[in-house]
C-alpha cells in the first residue's frame, strides 16, 4: 500500500512538472516574441480545445440527468 502510494505521489509530480512545461510553453507562444505563424496556429488549437471542453461539459451535465 505504501508503495502504491509513493507511486501515486510520483505520477502526480510528475504530470505537474509537464503541466508547469506547458504553461511555460503557452506563455511564450502568447507573447509578441513567437513568430506569427505560430502564434495563429496556437489560438487554432486553443480555439478547438475550449470547444472540446465545452462540449465534454455539456455531456458530463446531460449524463448527470
Amino acid at each position: 500500500e505504501e508503495k502504491e502510494r509513493e507511486r501515486e505521489i510520483s505520477n502526480i509530480e510528475n504530470n505537474w512538472t509537464k503541466e508547469k512545461r506547458k504553461l511555460k510553453e503557452i506563455r511564450f507562444i502568447t507573447t509578441m516574441e513567437a513568430p506569427n505563424n505560430i502564434q495563429s496556429s496556437f489560438r487554432v488549437n486553443l480555439m478547438n480545445f475550449c470547444n472540446l471542453l465545452g462540449e465534454m461539459i455539456a455531456q458530463e451535465k446531460n449524463y448527470g440527468k
